[in-house]
């Protein structure tokens, strides 16, 4: 089980743990990407435990998940700041 963390604007923090530690689901529960989650998660002050992926997207989060293809020629910076393709409507 995940305690509390606080991230601040423009800090950067790294998960660390072994296989099967919650890594991936620790950032998969904070995109909303789960089934039920509970507790609580904000964002710049929202609450999103309960919130669509979509809007929490919109509030500054991405999640890029490692199995995920990249563009070799350009630099890790710049394949995680593309723009997503977005379908009709946003």
């Amino acid at each position: 089980m995940l305690g509390d963390f606080h991230v601040d604007e423009g800090e950067v923090v790294t998960l660390l743990g072994r296989n099967g530690a919650g890594r991936t689901s620790t950032l998969r529960a904070i995109m909303g990407l789960i089934g039920s989650r509970t507790g609580s998660i904000k964002v710049k002050g929202t609450e999103t435990v309960g919130m669509a992926t979509h809007r929490i997207a919109r509030l500054g989060l991405g999640y890029c998940p490692e199995e995920r293809g990249i563009f070799p020629s350009l630099s890790a910076e710049e394949n995680l700041v593309l723009p997503p393709k977005l379908g009709k409507g946003g």
